[in-house]
């Protein structure tokens, strides 16, 4: 080590010579002053890593706030197209509060998370995923709804998968004009039984009673001796 080494080179002569031999040891005060740098590199490492992840957060924040605004108008677009179709509402409470509805029933609806979902058929939906123009609708719990498709942000067909979806409604029951209910199990079970036996019965048992053969008369007994 040199003669009135400064704290770098003293630093240095003994991270080296403890790396050799380390017959020497270090300084408890020079221990404290080599670790203070690494304390204070180690806060800026931290200072520096929290700053970017906020960075990070900020941006992540900022880009889905952007992607919910896009989504909301154009969503809002549909909502403006369906504005005057007879028995289409939109709005309600929990799952169905950005949604439009025929006479009830949702067929398409924004979720809280951006996303646009239509309600089509499960052959439809299967359809559509198969052609990879979106996916299965899964509100959470990793449940999917097989009749539920969910459109990409990014597609151009969000009108047209709604029209779809309003057609698919209105071949449906509505939930507020439900048709009336049919014949009951038991009811239908004994119309069966009365079919089945009136068609079983023998046509000795529908046609009328056959006339007993009317008695031989004396005349014609006479005859009958009179030719033997």
């Amino acid at each position: 080590m040199p003669k009135r080494a400064s704290l770098e080179q003293r630093i240095e002569w003994h991270r080296e010579h403890q790396a050799e031999c380390a017959c020497r040891p270090i300084p408890a005060r020079l221990l404290e002053q080599m670790a203070q740098p690494a304390r204070k590199s180690d806060t800026a490492s931290k200072s520096a890593g929290a700053a970017q992840t906020s960075q990070e957060a900020t941006g992540l924040v900022a880009a889905g706030v952007a992607a919910a605004g896009v989504a909301e108008n154009k969503f809002s677009n549909i909502v403006l197209a369906f504005a005057h179709q007879p028995s289409v509402t939109y709005g309600g409470k929990g799952f169905g509060s950005s949604a439009l509805k025929l006479s009830g029933k949702i067929f398409a609806m924004l979720t809280s998370k951006g996303q646009f979902v239509v309600k089509l058929s499960r052959e439809r939906v299967e359809e559509l995923v198969g052609l990879s123009e979106g996916e299965y609708f899964e509100p959470g719990h990793g449940r999917l709804m097989k009749d539920w498709f969910l459109v990409p942000a990014s597609s151009t067909r969000w009108l047209e998968l709604a029209k779809e979806a309003h057609a698919t409604a209105s071949g449906r029951p509505s939930r507020i004009s439900r048709p009336p209910p049919g014949p009951s199990a038991a009811t239908r079970l004994s119309k069966a039984r009365a079919a089945k036996a009136r068609l079983t019965r023998t046509p000795a048992a529908r046609s009328p009673a056959a006339k007993a053969p009317a008695a031989s008369s004396p005349s014609a007994k006479k005859r009958r001796v009179h030719a033997s």
